[in-house]
């Protein structure tokens, strides 16, 4: 499943929110899961991971996607800022206004077959 320009939109106003709610985001990455076709969420920042953050993102995608679109997404992943994907990607890019498309990159050891960085900020 591809994701459109309306998702992609929606992606924005959903990083958006979260910045709202957690002002220490510093990664927002859509990850292409290629044997299921669908995409991971992935939001690194500070004290981020945990069941209340978890719940909270949720109910922002939620709010943001409806029913049929959710079905792009696998699964929600959050990391803390000192995880070395999070460093990875934030010493690789920066990125803080719209995204940009990453394709066939290995951070990490991690190959990024296909992926939208929406936001790519190094706390500090």
């Amino acid at each position: 499943m591809e994701i459109n320009e309306i998702v992609i939109n929606k992606l924005i106003s959903l990083l958006s929110k979260v910045r709202d709610k957690k002002s220490d985001v510093c990664l927002f990455i859509v990850n292409k899961v290629i044997d299921i076709n669908r995409w991971d969420l992935v939001f690194g920042g500070k004290a981020l991971e945990g069941e209340e953050n978890l719940k909270l993102i949720l109910n922002l995608i939620k709010e943001t996607f409806s029913k049929e679109e959710v079905i792009l997404f696998s699964r929600l992943i959050l990391f803390d800022s000192t995880k070395d994907f999070v460093k990875g990607i934030n010493n690789a890019f920066n990125v803080e206004s719209n995204y940009i498309k990453i394709t066939d990159t290995t951070i990490n050891n991690i190959l990024i077959k296909e992926a939208y960085l929406f936001y790519s900020k190094s706390l500090k």
